[in-house]
């Protein structure tokens, strides 16, 4: 059902464009759009990691660079492409600057810009990815990329997916429950809801920083708070 509502989108927004070339007379693009019914989508419920999940990330005898992936995930709630596209030069004093992101073309990799405007932004870097990173990034030159693929700048989709399911079976070699669907993803929205806990509870912090921080919008932050809030 995703993907009929994404060919569904591509082609309507190539029949306006044709409306506007004049390929297509005007109006033609509602008249065809109207009558296509989708498949009913739901879309899947998103969840922080687990305890046993948590756990795992710290008792793992992970790489030093899937330590580092981790702890990027964990510490600061970034995209994975985010995360991917990163060079030591981003990292800098307190703070990470996020302006690139990596994507997937087949096996290969390449820069894009941030998925939106917000996207481009700086977060805090925690002492304790400090830390991971201090090791890590020694001797290495400032403009490399902290991912690196074998034979190429950046790492390609098969050296990631390896060192995804290393990560999956390091935790799991030290974990009381299994590790099953655990993604980047799980990571962003994991941080998104340690600190609308914190805003919830202790009001430490706004829904529009948490935003500003993830590279989001507000109301995407105030649906996880909303949330938080009914459960308590």
């Amino acid at each position: 059902p995703r993907t009929c509502q994404q060919i569904r989108l591509t082609l309507n927004q190539v029949c306006k464009a044709a409306e506007l070339e004049s390929l297509l007379p005007k109006g033609r693009t509602a008249e065809i759009f109207d009558k296509v019914e989708l498949p009913k989508y739901k879309a899947k419920e998103k969840r922080p990691l687990t305890d046993a999940e948590i756990d795992a990330l710290f008792k793992a005898d992970f790489s030093p660079k899937e330590r580092v992936l981790v702890g990027i995930l964990y510490f600061t709630g970034m995209r994975r492409e985010e995360a991917l596209a990163l060079r030591i030069s981003d990292v800098s004093g307190a703070k990470i600057k996020v302006d690139k992101a990596l994507a997937f073309d087949g096996n290969e990799s390449r820069i894009k810009s941030t998925k939106t405007d917000r996207g481009n932004r700086e977060v805090p870097l925690p002492e304790e990815l400090k830390n991971i990173l201090k090791d890590y990034v020694k001797n290495k030159p400032k403009d490399a990329y902290l991912f690196p693929g074998t034979t190429t700048e950046t790492i390609t989709k098969m050296m990631y997916r390896r060192m995804w399911e290393s990560i999956i079976r390091k935790m799991n070699a030290v974990s009381d429950e299994p590790v099953e669907g655990l993604t980047a993803h799980i990571f962003r929205h994991n941080f998104c809801t340690r600190l609308c806990y914190q805003a919830a509870i202790n009001h430490t912090i706004t829904t529009k920083r948490i935003a500003q921080l993830l590279g989001d919008t507000e109301a995407m932050v105030t649906n996880v708070y909303s949330h938080i809030l009914a459960e308590h």
